[in-house]
Order: structure tokens, then C-alpha cells, then sequence
């Protein structure tokens, strides 16, 4: 049974309608932090890609690192994607726990994004998850519209990483790998919601050991990441067209004679 998909543009309309705010539409892709959550994560978006010479790409893989900065007994994050039709896959294989929050994981310095940058590429991909420590519980979900991490503190200690990190990574392989221009193509991080999202975080839980401070999250938060790709035809393509225009013009010539 297919489940029925309330789009984040659906539910950003009719949260404005309920405030009296105007929201404004887009196209782009994004990725969106939760509702009503004080705190949200941190991301850095990068994708992965081919070199076809010059700044023409062809990419493949589109990958979201996450990160918290404090004292951390709980973390957890509902990453909906798809919202604009199908064209990612959650590839559960690749992604996982980083950092501190991992054993033998990579630990990728935190880059939370802010503003407009442009989009950061890589020929291979740079991340390894690792597995849980000892006392943490994993478990992670994906039915085909949403991915849900949970990872808590059960019997170990708590994660202390004294500095803003990563703690999971999240790729997703393109449906259709697009050849871009990477001199044209930016990713912009922002504070607020954009409708016709593509991945969306629907919601985001960081628990923190400090009774003091007893939730955590990113010191550079992102609501939103629009994702602009300047696609361009792939040479192949280029090359299909223009044979088949001189086949066309050599048989209107042959015509005419």
C-alpha cells in the first residue's frame, strides 16, 4: 500500500494560512529542519561526481553530513526526501555513524553551511561509517520516502566531543546521474522552510547528559538547503544530436538534388 505523501510545500502552505504568512515557492531542491524543534542540525551537502574535463561533471551520489555540538545521550533525525518525484535512493550500505559517535567511523571536520556556497564536489566518496560504540543502540529505517536514524545511550557513556562534529552521514544515489557545470552549480543554506522540497528534516532530537543544558544541537542550524544544479547536455548527448542533424541535412540535400 502506497502511503499517501502530505508534501512539505502542503504542509508550509497550510501552517502560513493558519499564521496569516505569505511563504514563498521555489523550484530547487532543499533540505528542511524540523517543526517546532528548538534546536536543529547542522549540514553539509556535497556531491559526488565523475570529471568529464573542464568543470563539467557527472554526478552520481548527493551526500548530507549532520552535526550537534555538546553533551550527547540521545541523537535522532527523520530525513524525508523525494518530495518533488523520485530521484534518490537512501543507500543504506554507505551511510552511517561518524566521528565520536562511531567506532573506526571517519571523523570529517563539521562544516555546517551558511548562505550561498558553491557546491563542494568529490570524485570518490571521502566518508566511512563506523559502527556504534559500546552501550549505543543503532537503528535506522527507509521506506522508500523517509530515513529515520535513533541512536541513544543505553548502558555506555555519554558522547563528549567538546567541539562541533559529525555524528551521521546520509548519501543518497541519483536515480539519473546529471552532467553538471560546477562553475554554475551552489548550494544555499538557510534558517527558514522552502516549499518543493526534495529532502526535508522532518524532525530532529538531541538529548544532552548536562542538566543544564538538556537539549543540543548545531551552533550554525540549517532550516533549509537549496540545491542548484546547472545541468548541461552530457557530450554523448551532444554528439547523438549533432550526428543526427547532419544525417537529417544529408538527406534533405539528397532531395533536393
Amino acid at each position: 500500500m502506497t502511503r499517501p505523501r502530505l508534501t512539505l510545500g502542503t504542509t508550509l502552505l497550510l501552517a502560513a494560512a493558519a499564521g496569516g504568512a505569505s511563504i514563498p515557492r521555489t523550484a530547487h531542491a532543499i533540505v528542511g529542519g524540523g517543526f517546532g524543534v528548538p534546536t536543529n542540525s547542522g549540514k553539509f551537502l556535497y556531491d559526488v561526481c565523475d570529471p568529464l574535463g573542464g568543470t563539467l561533471y557527472s554526478c552520481y551520489r548527493t551526500v548530507i553530513r549532520a552535526d550537534p555540538k555538546g553533551d550527547v545521550t540521545h541523537i535522532g533525525m527523520t530525513l524525508d526526501y523525494d518530495f518533488s518525484g523520485p530521484g534518490f535512493v537512501f543507500n543504506a550500505a554507505l551511510s552511517g555513524l561518524l566521528g565520536p559517535f562511531a567506532v573506526g567511523g571517519s571523523e570529517p571536520p563539521a562544516t555546517p553551511g551558511a548562505g550561498v556556497q558553491p557546491l563542494p564536489i568529490f570524485t570518490s566518496l571521502p566518508d566511512v561509517p563506523g559502527t556504534p560504540n559500546p552501550g549505543w543502540a543503532l537503528t535506522v529505517t527507509d521506506d522508500g520516502l523517509a530515513v529515520t536514524m535513533d541512536y541513544r545511550n543505553v548502558s555506555g557513556l555519554p558522547v563528549r566531543p567538546g567541539r562541533e562534529t559529525n555524528f551521521f552521514v546520509f548519501v543518497f544515489d541519483l536515480v539519473h546521474p546529471v552532467v553538471i557545470d560546477a562553475s554554475r552549480s551552489t548550494v544555499t543554506y538557510s534558517t527558514t522552510l522552502v516549499p518543493g522540497a526534495t529532502f526535508a528534516e522532518l524532525s530532529f532530537t538531541c538529548e544532552s547528559g548536562d542538566p543544564s543544558f538538556p537539549t543540543c544541537g548545531s551552533t550554525v542550524p540549517s532550516a533549509a538547503i537549496t540545491l542548484d544544479l546547472a545541468a548541461v547536455p552530457e557530450p554523448r548527448s551532444v554528439l547523438l544530436v549533432a550526428s543526427g542533424l547532419l544525417a537529417l541535412a544529408g538527406v534533405a540535400v539528397r532531395r533536393r538534388r
